[in-house]
């Protein structure tokens, strides 16, 4: 069984979060979600990373809001928990909520305030929602996205992404190759933690 971090900003993609926790179970695996998380003193990008890096894969769901951010360093907890994945080389997932037709209307209006506007505010809503683009293109640089637009949607979206995860109940976490002494060396896919197979060479993986 892997354990599979779910990130996302909490109030406008709860159902989707809550979701994602159901269907990841039925596939066998352990959603981790950090909803009920209690105080702690260290800083945010410190948690995170810890949370993260207990994990065997990586599930974000990218809605219109930036969410909660760290006053003392003006980044999302949604953005550190993507930062930890990447640094960890963690298998992504990325679903990406569709913009409704009122929704594309309001984006259009601000965008276009945006671009005559220099500087914002940290942690005002205009600084957010730039924010918020910059921090979408940043993720698509490095991961192929899954648009959705409803329960459904999502749901079988994700439950189509993690079929190939289901094989021995691990994540894929990287490309390996197989080495056999006398025979060409074989390309399979790793389950679960590459330290732990010895006798595979693991391959880099975005």
């Amino acid at each position: 069984m892997a354990r599979i971090f779910v990130s996302s900003a909490f109030d406008e993609m709860r159902k989707f979060r809550d979701l994602a926790a159901e269907i990841i179970r039925l596939a066998g695996h352990e959603p981790v979600t950090l909803e009920h998380r209690g105080a702690d003193p260290r800083p945010p990008e410190i948690y995170c990373a810890e949370q993260v890096g207990r994990c065997d894969g990586f599930v974000m769901l990218l809605g219109h809001l930036y969410g909660s951010v760290d006053k003392d360093q003006n980044v999302s907890f949604t953005e550190w928990e993507h930062r930890a994945a990447v640094e960890r080389r963690l298998k992504r997932l990325v679903f990406e909520l569709k913009l409704s037709d009122d929704d594309y209307l309001i984006h259009q209006i601000q965008r276009s305030v945006l671009e005559r506007k220099t500087k914002f505010e940290p942690g005002t809503t205009d600084w957010k929602y730039e924010r918020q683009i910059q921090f979408k293109g940043d993720v698509r640089k490095g991961v192929t996205t899954r648009p959705f637009e409803s329960e459904h949607e999502f749901e079988r979206l994700l439950q189509q992404a993690l079929q190939p995860f289901a094989i021995d109940g691990r994540v894929p976490v990287h490309q390996v190759q197989v080495v056999v002494p006398g025979e060409a060396a074989v390309g399979v896919v790793a389950f679960g933690h590459a330290r732990s197979l010895p006798r595979w060479t693991r391959n880099s993986e975005a």
